[in-house]
């Protein structure tokens, strides 16, 4: 007779659990890579480029449009200074009629 081999529980077991880990795995790279991967594409930009901007580590740019207003010499001229435009109130007016005109008579 011939004795038949056979596979201790303990494989068994790891034959079982390394199917979910591979899926976890896949799950926990693949995933961000994919997504990496598709914004890279999308912006134009290189895989190291994206994961700066993302992690806020892409400050070129910054700091140059902050050493342009620096060299700026001379004083602020402010001419864009919000207004107040028409008569004050102490309380919202509350519209009671609305009547639609047609102002160029087009139909």
């Amino acid at each position: 007779m011939t004795k038949k081999r056979t596979v201790p529980e303990k494989q068994k077991n790891w034959y079982k659990n390394i199917i979910p880990i591979t899926v976890i795995i896949v799950a926990i790279i693949g995933i961000p890579l994919l997504l990496l991967n598709y914004q890279s594409r999308r912006s134009g930009l290189s895989k190291s480029d994206v994961i700066k901007r993302i992690t806020g580590r892409l400050d070129s740019g910054r700091n140059k449009e902050e050493s342009l207003f620096e060299n700026v010499s001379g004083e602020k001229i402010d001419f864009l200074d919000p207004v107040p435009v028409g008569q004050e109130f102490s309380e919202p007016p509350l519209i009671a009629h609305i009547q639609a005109i047609d102002l160029d008579d087009d139909g």
